[in-house]
């Protein structure tokens, strides 16, 4: 641990009381959970939210059709039952009864508002493209077609009708992710800005509801008596803290004033992980989401392949694993995470195949008629974080003792960074993905169109459309997961990124808090967590 410890502790203390005292004996009789944010949340707003801390609360205030368990990725919740056409393109969803947080009834049109609400070409919802699966809602966003062109539709109080453009074999899996909640649309248009802090105006239907919120210090939760599912929660509340200093909030578990810390919410110190891991503290968990070289196939020298392919060989993964990141995770040698195709971890070509890199390098110098030294120019982006930062510095150093090429790093603010991949300018950088619904398509339809917001290699081929498009009418899982196969081996062959490695969340829960379940993409949910009861005694 860091020398400074003993000072880091002082103010530990001193941010603990800040965010919101409570010893941990005390918190434990009471029920209430303690976790850590690095930041307020964006926005509580399931239709606005695209990010993991914006995510993770929209988990724990609202809930949809579908939810996240142990044993499915789209178990019933608020959907009593489903029927579905034998075609498979439409959907009718039976509600049960449920209750906004107000007492006031949740009903089908909440979720039609909601939906209708995100394709306006005028609302601002980074994950628009989730519902593109239902029939004109792509060209509702486009403003092609009106709203009321949308196949979504109430046809009474508990009944939802939703109409696809085409079979989706994965659609249940989307309605479990939060984008595909519903909101209180009377309250939504009689109070605009019902999400923005804890008032009477903020109504919500998940586990939890909103108590207190002091903005950039800590946000309190409470269970939700009007939950549907409420006898089964059984912590009273949660409290979060705003604490953007990994050390600081790992001294905070390590004192007892935190339940929970690391991933998805910050990350445990480089520094820490091999004396946690030798003590057998850190809980690892394959999730998916992979990090990766990403290349702008539109610009030189990146809209060359065998110069993508020399930058990509060249790469050392098992490295990187073993001496930076340190968590066992599974090297990528393609581009769709195991844990979202049952398992699988086809290798598409070798780790660290120096002497094929060095092969495509000599062939892109000849057909770019470049000397080694023009290359010296190229600029790596990276955000600003730790971790990020070391992974960068490794590739720049093994791309120059292989390739002879001396790569500039440059450290970027999350926002610049994410401007520039929008505006793809930038020739190549490190970049990672989280998955948001459980199916690999989630990973591969990224790359469908050129113009897709999140395909920011720019890269497109015609035959992998054909065989996208394929996988939506195949209704034998095993011939759709062959078809999507076929897929992923052209987009590697092709080499718009080179992916370094399938994560792996590292989190530290403290033994007498049980429950918390963890999905396949990342998602944390605290509707069955409680606390053993010996723990009450320690």
């Amino acid at each position: 641990m860091s020398k400074y410890r003993h000072i880091i502790s002082f103010l530990v203390l001193l941010l603990a009381f800040s965010c919101h005292p409570s010893s941990s004996s005390s918190r434990m009789k009471k029920n209430i959970l303690k976790i850590n944010f690095p930041h307020d949340p964006p926005t509580l707003d399931p239709r606005k939210g695209g990010d993991v801390i914006s995510s993770s609360m929209q988990f724990m205030l609202f809930e949809g059709l579908t939810r996240m368990t142990p044993h499915s990725s789209n178990n019933l919740a608020l959907a009593k039952s489903i029927d579905i056409s034998e075609d498979g393109t439409i959907y009718t969803f039976h509600l049960k009864d449920s209750k906004w947080s107000d007492g006031t009834d949740l009903v089908a049109y909440d979720f039609e508002f909601a939906w209708k609400a995100m394709l306006d070409p005028l609302f601002p919802c980074p994950n628009a493209n989730l519902l593109y699966p239902i029939k004109n809602a792509e060209s509702a966003k486009n403003g092609l077609v009106p709203l009321s062109a949308i196949g979504v539709t109430a046809t009474d109080t508990k009944t939802l009708v939703v109409e696809l453009e085409n079979a989706t074999p994965y659609f249940l899996d989307l309605t479990s992710f939060c984008v595909f909640f519903p909101v209180p649309h009377q309250n939504v248009l009689t109070h605009p800005t019902w999400a923005d802090t804890a008032n009477n105006n903020f109504i919500c239907n998940g586990p939890f509801a909103l108590k207190e919120w002091q903005h950039n210090n800590y946000i309190s939760l409470k269970k939700n008596m009007h939950y549907w599912d409420v006898d089964d929660v059984q912590l009273s509340g949660i409290d979060i803290c705003f604490i953007n200093d990994e050390n600081t909030a790992l001294d905070m578990y390590e004192t007892g004033d935190l339940d929970m810390v690391g991933n998805p919410f910050s990350a445990i110190p480089l520094d820490s992980r091999p004396t946690l891991i030798k003590n057998g503290e850190i809980i690892t968990q394959q999730v998916g989401a992979t990090t990766m070289c990403c290349f702008n196939v539109n610009t030189f020298p990146f809209n060359n392949l065998h110069m993508r392919k020399a930058f990509s060989y060249a790469i050392n993964r098992q490295s990187i694993v073993d001496n930076i990141t340190q968590l066992g995770e599974i090297v990528a040698t393609g581009s769709v995470p195991p844990i979202l195709k049952n398992g699988e971890n086809q290798e598409y070509f070798k780790d660290a195949n120096y002497q094929l890199a060095r092969h495509h390098f000599q062939e892109g110098l000849k057909e770019l008629n470049l000397q080694p030294e023009e290359l010296n120019k190229l600029t790596f982006y990276h955000v600003t974080n730790e971790v990020y930062k070391k992974i960068a510095e490794a590739l720049q150093q093994q791309w120059n003792e292989v390739l002879g090429v001396q790569v500039k790093l440059a450290n970027t603010e999350f926002r610049v960074f994410l401007d520039k991949l929008a505006r793809k300018d930038y020739q190549f950088c490190e970049y990672m993905w989280v998955a948001q619904y459980n199916d690999q398509m989630n990973i591969l339809d990224r790359f469908k169109l050129k113009t897709n917001r999140l395909n920011h290699p720019g890269w497109e081929n015609s035959e992998y459309i054909q065989l996208l498009d394929d996988s939506m009418q195949c209704k034998d899982p095993s011939k759709r997961f062959a078809i999507l196969e076929q897929a992923e081996k052209i987009f590697i062959d092709d080499f718009p990124l080179a992916p370094l490695f399938h994560w792996n969340y590292a989190y530290l829960q403290k033994p007498y808090l049980k429950d918390v379940y963890v999905s396949p993409i990342g998602s944390v949910h605290f509707n069955y967590a409680h606390f053993e009861k010996q723990g009450l005694n320690e």
